[in-house]
C-alpha cells in the first residue's frame, strides 16, 4: 500500500509537470524568455524605452516533434538609472514576468564597439491554477558593433537556469533545466528601431549540440530621451 501511494505521488507530479509545460508551450512557445533584441550599449541616465517582439521556433525544453513551430510575443521596457546601468521588466504571452538589469563595461554611447553584462530573473506565477511555479535566472553578455548610429550587429551569448517547482499532494518537487546558447542579428534605426534576431539554445546534457532549428524573432524598440 505504501508503494502504491508513492507511485501515485510520482504519477501526479509527472502529470502536473506536463500540464505546466503544455500551458507554457501550446501555441505560445516557452515560458522562459529566450530572446535579446538589445545592443551592448545602455540607454544613459534618465532615458527609457518600450519594446515588443514576436518570435517562432522550437523550444529546447521539449522535443521538436512535439512543438515544431510554436509562437510567442513579448512586451517590456528599460530605464537608464545611470549612464552605464539599465533596469527593466518584460512579460511574454505565457505570462512569464522577467526583471532585467544591464551594466555596460565597454564603450559608451558613441563607441563603435560596446559590451554589457545582463542579469535577468523571471517567474510565471501559475501556482494558483496548477500548483506549479516556473522561474529562471540568466546571465547574458550583450555585444554589438555599430558601423553607424543607425545600424548595429549584435551577438549575445547567454546562460539560463530554468526551473519548475511543484507543491501538490503534500509533496515538494523541483526540476531544473540549465540551458546555454546565443542570439545574433541586426538592429536598425535610432529613435524607432527594428530588429531581426536568430537564437539557438540547448541543454547542458546536449553539450555543444545545437540540433534544433534556430528561433527567429522580429522586434520593435521605441527609445525616448535619446
Amino acid at each position: 500500500m505504501k508503494m502504491s501511494n508513492n507511485i501515485s505521488v510520482v504519477n501526479n507530479n509527472t502529470y502536473y509537470i506536463y500540464v505546466v509545460m503544455l500551458l507554457c508551450l501550446s501555441g505560445l512557445w516557452s515560458c522562459v524568455s529566450l530572446n535579446s533584441h538589445q545592443t551592448g550599449k545602455t540607454l544613459g541616465k534618465g532615458n527609457y524605452n518600450f519594446s515588443g517582439n514576436v518570435l517562432a521556433g522550437p523550444s529546447p525544453l521539449l522535443s521538436s516533434d512535439v512543438f515544431k513551430n510554436a509562437y510567442h510575443f513579448e512586451v517590456g521596457g528599460m530605464y537608464g538609472t545611470e549612464d552605464n546601468i539599465d533596469i527593466g521588466v518584460k512579460v511574454n504571452s505565457s505570462l512569464f514576468f522577467t526583471m532585467m538589469g544591464k551594466y555596460q563595461w565597454l564603450g559608451d554611447k558613441q563607441s563603435a564597439i560596446a559590451s554589457s553584462i545582463g542579469l535577468d530573473i523571471g517567474i510565471a506565477p501559475l501556482y494558483v491554477i496548477t500548483g506549479i511555479t516556473t522561474y529562471s535566472g540568466s546571465l547574458a553578455f550583450y555585444n554589438s558593433y555599430h558601423p553607424s548610429e543607425h545600424f548595429a550587429i549584435v551577438f549575445s551569448p547567454r546562460f539560463i537556469h530554468y526551473s519548475t517547482a511543484v507543491w501538490t499532494h503534500g509533496n515538494d518537487d523541483h526540476n531544473h533545466y540549465p540551458l546555454y546558447g546565443y542570439s545574433t542579428g541586426i538592429i536598425v534605426g535610432k529613435k524607432h528601431q527594428f530588429s531581426f534576431e536568430v537564437s539557438q539554445f540547448t541543454t547542458i546534457e546536449d553539450t555543444y549540440s545545437f540540433a534544433l532549428p534556430p528561433i527567429i524573432g522580429f522586434g520593435y524598440i521605441w527609445n525616448i530621451g535619446k
